[in-house]
């Protein structure tokens, strides 16, 4: 994959990621190619290798991910430079591990002990929920993001010792963690109980964890991205409307006094809003239906936030 960036005057020069990202593969190749599709270069090396790397030569350690349980050949090195780990992190450093998943095992000893906090963890198969939309890390993303990540098996946290930590998203039978990320000393962690899916789908997830724990993760303004019925189009009187927003929008935000819906005929309309815990859209349920051969106009405006405060970008300049 060849990435290329292109300024407001048309030139374009390849794209260089903002850190610098040692990967180590403990199993299939899930992660090389969300890698991949994320234009994200890397320096990979097998688990029994990591013993003689130099972490001061990058900016960010991804360990991870397998559809089995690694052998210990494979993360003795991890637990051997623990305190290596520690020092990465603390000064400054991030930390992202994807969870091997395993629904007939809980796995070996050695899953967790070597990162820098303690953490318990067991298999629990079931769908993940996001429970902390507030997170940068969270921004664009709903429950159904998390779900397209592998399932079968996941590893949920069960407790840990870790202040300051966030659980971003729960699931499995007693909603456990899945995904617990913040600082350590200087640095970021994000641990997760797996790993993005063969296909496309879970790789803006991959990308927020990367880049939110490189430090490089930009907090962007809501925009409106899909509408239903499409703009122009024809619709049944009694047709409601379904707005899609790049991320979730805090229901607070969402209200008649920053929507509105005006008939050219009918004038304005009252009706209820709807918003889905997890998900980024909002719908608008009219009281009564509008009248054959009149135009809807749909106004928003910037009071509609996102979870983080963020105004909308009605113009999609990003701001």
């Amino acid at each position: 994959v060849t990435a290329t960036a292109t300024d407001s005057a048309g030139n374009t020069s390849p794209f260089t990621p903002p850190f610098d990202i040692l990967w180590v593969n403990l199993g299939p190749e899930d992660a090389r190619w969300a890698l991949q599709r994320l234009a994200l270069s890397y320096t990979e090396v097998h688990g029994w290798e990591f013993d003689s790397v130099d972490l001061s030569d990058y900016d960010l350690l991804l360990v991870g991910s397998a559809r089995w349980e690694p052998g210990e050949d494979y993360l003795q090195s991890l637990v051997d430079r623990k305190a290596d780990i520690a020092d990465f992190v603390s000064s400054g450093g991030g930390l992202v591990v994807l969870g091997h998943t395993n629904e007939w095992s809980e796995g070996t000893g050695q899953d967790w002990t070597w990162v820098p906090v303690t953490v318990s963890a067991r298999s629990d198969p079931g769908r993940k929920r996001l429970v902390a939309p507030e997170h940068l890390v969270a921004q664009g993303l709903n429950d159904n993001d998390f779900n397209r990540w592998w399932v079968n098996g996941a590893k949920y946290f069960t407790s840990w010792e870790w202040p300051g930590a966030t659980s971003v998203a729960q699931g499995g039978k007693d909603t456990h963690s899945q995904l617990l990320v913040g600082p350590f000393g200087a640095g970021r962690m994000a641990l997760c109980g797996s790993f993005p899916d063969a296909d496309d789908s879970g790789d803006p997830l991959l990308g927020n964890l990367l880049y939110w724990t490189a430090g490089a993760l930009i907090d962007f303004s809501p925009q409106l991205v899909e509408t239903y019925p499409e703009d122009g189009g024809p619709a049944a009187p009694q047709t409601g409307l379904r707005l899609q927003f790049s991320e979730i929008v805090s229901p607070a935000t969402v209200s008649d006094a920053s929507l509105t819906v005006t008939g050219s005929s009918s004038g304005a309309a009252t009706g209820q809003f709807i918003t889905f815990e997890g998900l980024n859209v909002v719908r608008f349920l009219p009281h009564a239906p509008f009248q054959v051969g009149e135009w809807v106009t749909v106004t928003l405006k910037a009071t509609v936030e996102d979870m983080t405060g963020n105004g909308l970008d009605g113009d999609g300049d990003g701001v």
